[in-house]
């Protein structure tokens, strides 16, 4: 654990440059054991660079399964035909098909899923889209009803002022009535007595 802090604060002190900090750190951890590999791959995980990480760990995946010389000891002639660099190239060969191989069917699998999400993405939108659409229209329907909201408090208002005009006229016609009544009465009931007279 010491010698690790050591390199480490070495690493950061020797080095003035961001990047060659970062690749002598990278080189040191690779040099080291397997458990610093994969501590390196799940921080660049973390750091957001998730595809760098899935791409590290698949390469030391690939790097590791892949056995040819498995090919050379089911087919022993193949091995005495070939020299050594023939025997490298044809290893090289496989690993690549290999390696091709497993990164169609990831791209695939990983193109099924994006298309799966995609489609959802879209509907998602279109949903969103149709509810913007329906909110609007409501929107638009709820301005109109306020405005008839309010054309009809004007109008209750104008009614109201125009009621209590004509209760004041109606009060004023039935005072006026009401004093020709008395002034008909009193001038009929002079008449009456006149002619009692």
């Amino acid at each position: 654990m010491f010698i690790k802090n050591v390199l480490i604060f070495d690493i950061f002190t020797e080095v003035a440059n961001k990047y060659e900090k970062a690749d002598r750190l990278i080189q040191w951890l690779f040099v080291r054991e397997k458990k610093n590999f994969y501590s390196l791959c799940d921080i660049l995980q973390l750091s957001g660079h998730t595809f760098v990480a899935d791409f590290l760990r698949e390469e030391e995946k690939s790097s590791e399964v892949i056995d040819t010389k498995a090919l050379f000891e089911i087919l022993p002639s193949l091995e005495r035909c070939l020299g050594q660099q023939q025997r490298t190239e044809i290893e090289h060969f496989i690993k690549q098909k290999v390696k091709e191989l497993k990164f169609r069917c990831l791209w695939k699998e990983r193109n099924a899923e994006k298309e799966k999400s995609m489609e959802a993405k879209n509907l998602q939108l279109e949903q969103s889209y149709e509810y913007h659409v329906a909110l609007k229209s409501k929107e638009i329907e709820i301005s109109e009803l306020k405005g008839e909201i309010e054309s009809c408090d004007q109008e209750k208002e104008r009614l109201g002022k125009e009621i209590n005009h004509l209760k004041k006229e109606v009060k004023d016609v039935q005072e006026r009535c009401d004093g020709r009544r008395c002034a008909n009465s009193d001038t009929g009931l002079s008449g009456i007595r006149c002619e009692d007279r």
